[in-house]
């Protein structure tokens, strides 16, 4: 698959370029016209969608629980009729609903958030990147490029030339 961005070829489709970072929909996937229909095809737009859909959904068994109540509220102050028996089983089916997209709606709204600070830019580099310097936090630095026995010798390998960078971590 060629990207419709940058033209970079050997591109998996339904992930991102390895060229641009762009998002590369599956377009022949069954899945595609749907997520179109919700708003876009990349993670980003769909998760999105999925926050607008939990607090739509919050909202509205948020609301219906409250007129349900207020209706029997309301009837058994003007006739003494007590409310039935099933009608309890409903509030709990609405509130639990509700706490349900409630969950729903904070997961995704992390999710999304930092998926935006990926689009922007705030996110460390990828290995691919000319600055290596802070990708990775200092105890992890450490740990992964710690020398095998014999930290002496040198060793000659394809990733040496990209790894100077971090090799101003001190060691222990």
């Amino acid at each position: 698959m060629f990207c419709p961005h940058c033209g970079k070829s050997g591109q998996a489709p339904d992930s991102y370029c390895r060229a641009c970072g762009k998002f590369l929909a599956d377009y022949s996937a069954k899945s595609y016209l749907i997520n179109k229909m919700l708003g876009g095809s990349s993670p980003r737009t769909q998760v999105k969608v999925s926050v607008w859909i939990n607090f739509g959904t919050l909202l509205v068994g948020t609301l219906l629980l409250g007129f349900l109540k207020g209706h029997y509220d309301a009837l058994f102050e003007k006739t003494g009729q007590p409310t039935p028996r099933i009608i309890y089983l409903i509030y709990t089916f609405l509130g639990l609903v509700s706490a349900w997209q409630l969950l729903g709606f904070i997961i995704n709204t992390r999710l999304y958030k930092k998926l935006d600070g990926a689009k922007r830019g705030k996110v460390p580099p990828d290995s691919n990147s000319k600055s290596v310097e802070g990708a990775l936090p200092t105890p992890m630095t450490r740990r992964s490029l710690e020398r095998p026995d014999g930290a002496d010798e040198t060793l000659v390998r394809a990733e040496q030339g990209t790894t100077k960078i971090l090799d101003k971590t001190p060691r222990e």
